[in-house]
């Protein structure tokens, strides 16, 4: 099996879920920054091991129940005996993405309506309801300053390559509905090859800050085997950790080819963003690329891989939103 048919074989077993949930503001209404994707991931951290962890003082690393936590698994991924496949500046990515709402408002009034994205990959997908409970829960704890409630109206599972879209959960009657919307390795080689993106011209709108490192530095000019190199990295450990399947390739020789495919207009800018991390008691610079960026070249080796970045994000602190981007059609 040559390269290419070993990396089209680990996709198709590859598989990811992606929900939209609405949450109503209570009736103080919602104060959330302008960026609220790490409101969203910390809260979200916060309300789910305070639900599952038996062990509230202890460390994720030195706990004898790791294994079997499901918050140890999301939040605390461990490799456990698979490191053998990171590097030193590598961690085991989370199974998980919180994509925020788009918009830049702050204040939210009672009974308005936030719209946000989830999305689960390989294993993670079986621990929806955990996910569920934690944001019902969440609404309870209340987020953003003041701590101020809301109240998880319904979920809704996502398939936009086979155009469906059905109703999880719902807050009328409080039931998680089992309904297979899974997103398969097959749908993202069937859209690659159906001619819907141009095999040699494409345009990315990258949409939350992208925080990509190439030699030690954050990418200010994403050269296009700078994103391949880390979207092929990222497929790769998530297939391994959260799907079960190493992938065999040449990376160097597939990353190398992508050199070949120049960028014939540049739009992207960097855009500062700081958080406060309540772990490192610290506020952290979290800046990266945003707008618009053209390839062009011989693109068809890598449209599957550039497809499947739409939902698995590109770069840094992508459980916070970051590193989103969408394929722009021609």
């Amino acid at each position: 099996m040559s390269d290419l048919d070993s990396y089209k074989d680990s996709m198709r077993r590859f598989r990811l879920a992606k929900y939209m949930l609405e949450i109503e503001s209570g009736k103080d209404g919602l104060n959330l920054p302008t960026y609220k994707g790490s409101t969203f991931r910390g809260g979200f951290g916060h309300a789910f091991r305070s639900m599952v962890c038996t062990m509230k003082k202890t460390d994720c690393t030195n706990c004898l129940l790791k294994e079997q936590c499901p918050y140890s698994y999301i939040f605390e991924t461990s490799p456990g005996h698979r490191s053998e496949v990171l590097n030193n500046f590598e961690e085991v990515p989370r199974p998980y993405v919180i994509e925020p709402p788009p918009e830049k408002k702050t204040f939210y009034k009672p009974g308005e309506k936030i719209r946000f994205e989830l999305i689960l990959i390989g294993k993670a997908i079986e621990y929806l309801p955990y996910f569920l409970v934690t944001f019902v829960e969440l609404g309870n704890m209340g987020i953003g300053r003041g701590r101020k409630p809301y109240v998880l109206r319904r979920v809704l599972g996502q398939n936009p390559f086979k155009k469906v879209e059905h109703l999880i959960y719902s807050d009328e009657d409080k039931k998680v509905r089992n309904c297979d919307i899974t997103i398969t390795g097959e749908d993202i080689l069937n859209r690659a090859d159906n001619g819907v993106h141009s095999p040699d011209q494409i345009t990315l709108s990258f949409q939350t800050p992208t925080r990509i490192k190439y030699d030690n530095h954050f990418a200010t000019k994403l050269e296009f085997h700078i994103l391949i190199g880390n979207l092929l990295r990222r497929f790769s450990n998530l297939s391994y950790f959260h799907n079960d399947t190493k992938i065999s390739i040449d990376y160097k020789t597939f990353v190398e080819t992508a050199t070949q495919v120049i960028i014939k207009n540049d739009f992207t800018v960097w855009e500062d963003w700081e958080r406060y991390s309540s772990r490192q008691q610290d506020r952290m610079k979290m800046g990266g690329l945003v707008g618009n960026i053209t390839y062009e070249g011989n693109l068809a080796p890598y449209l599957p891989l550039i497809i499947l970045g739409e939902y698995i994000h590109a770069g840094k602190n992508i459980t916070f939103g970051l590193g989103k981007y969408v394929v722009k059609k021609f």
